[in-house]
């Protein structure tokens, strides 16, 4: 229980402070670079590099989200009435068997709702990327939120073209939310 709490923890973390964290640890004379130099490893200009921005982007992403989706999985596998897997066991179905007949049938409305908040998700980043750099070095890190963003509140400001890429945003997000449903939507076993 006290492992689920800790995985649990970085979600309930403000998206600000999570990413001044990551900063910290990415910067050049940061932990994440002390540790590489006493490994003897070579360092990285982690967060002004254009090759190695996004990457620390999407770190900031997992971490800060993989509790929540862990969350659920963990909750679901408890909720697999036992008689199932017992009954599994005496017509003595392998693990793998096991796995792909009974508990990921029974995983799958769970699965379904994390691969549509997982996708919606992964097009919202907005904290980390304001915080750890700007949407730099160059373009390299400015997604589409913040690009809205820039285009909204910042230097020549146009919101009608941000409005217009707000609602081009919400047909991506709609047209995956579909697909999802017709190509995945058919697989799901609700009980």
């Amino acid at each position: 229980r006290i492992i689920e709490r800790v995985m649990f923890l970085p979600h309930l973390c403000a998206g600000i402070a999570v990413a001044l964290i990551f900063q910290w640890l990415f910067d050049e004379e940061g932990s994440v670079n002390a540790i590489l130099s006493l490994l003897s490893l070579p360092t990285f200009r982690w967060l002004n590099s254009s090759s190695t921005a996004m990457i620390c982007v999407v770190i900031v992403s997992i971490w800060k989200s993989m509790g929540y989706y862990a969350l659920i999985i963990m909750s679901s596998l408890k909720s697999i009435p036992s008689e199932i897997n017992e009954a599994a066991d005496l017509d003595d179905a392998g693990s793998i068997r096991r796995f792909f007949r009974i508990t990921l049938p029974m995983l799958s409305p769970q699965l379904f709702f994390l691969f549509i908040t997982i996708t919606i998700g992964s097009f919202k980043v907005f904290e980390s990327v304001r915080i750890l750099t700007g949407g730099g070095p160059g373009d390299s890190t400015d997604v589409l939120v913040f690009w809205i963003y820039r285009k909204a509140f910042s230097g020549t400001v146009n919101v009608g073209l941000a409005s217009a890429a707000g609602v081009i945003l919400m047909i991506i997000l709609a047209i995956f939310t579909v697909f999802y449903y017709l190509s995945m939507g058919k697989k799901v076993h609700y009980q």
